[in-house]
């Protein structure tokens, strides 16, 4: 099966869509006026991210529409680069980085996963000597997912489950090492 590639610009506005609302039906003509796209241009990228198994098609309350597939492996793995994209891009990152110059930072939890969905928040471990309370504000309506930062100076602190949650996540910056 020949794949597609989701860094083509309009492959990723298009789907950029199901990853802000996995959950929702959404319909070519939606998608066409929400991302200012030709209505065959998206029903291209529409069939092609459902061979690809991406997506699924859903009959919605008139109309037949598509919605994520969220228990496909090819949806989650699109889904998780495409949130580590963003979050990298949205600059949050350096910001910490600048204010606080941590030892390391560590994306854990659904939106690592790949498996966030819109009432789910970005969790970030923060190993830093430093405690500070960071405006999140503009990062949050960027990303649209409240962010939920832990900042511990001793990693050993930390409560063994959530220890397991974090050493499975993504480190961002610097490395971890359970001391």
């Amino acid at each position: 099966m020949e794949q597609i590639c989701l860094f083509n610009q309009s492959i990723w506005k298009v789907f950029e869509v199901f990853v802000d609302e996995p959950l929702k039906i959404h319909y070519i003509k939606e998608i066409s006026r929400k991302i200012n796209l030709a209505p065959t241009s998206v029903k291209k990228y529409l069939l092609d991210m459902e061979k690809q198994k991406i997506l699924m098609k859903k009959k919605g309350e008139r109309f037949e529409g598509y919605i994520a597939n969220r228990d496909g492996e090819t949806f989650l793995f699109s889904k998780k680069i495409f949130n580590l994209v963003k979050l990298n891009s949205s600059g949050i990152i350096n910001y910490i980085i600048e204010n606080i110059h941590p030892k390391s930072i560590v994306l854990y939890g659904s939106y690592f996963r790949g498996e966030d969905v819109n009432e789910s928040d970005i969790d970030l471990f923060i190993l830093s000597n430093v405690r500070k309370n960071f405006d999140l504000d503009k990062f949050e309506k960027l990303l649209k997912r409240k962010i939920h930062i832990i900042i511990e100076n001793n990693f050993k602190k930390i409560n063994p489950n959530l220890q397991m949650e974090i050493i499975n996540g993504q480190v961002l910056f610097g490395y971890l090492k359970n001391e």
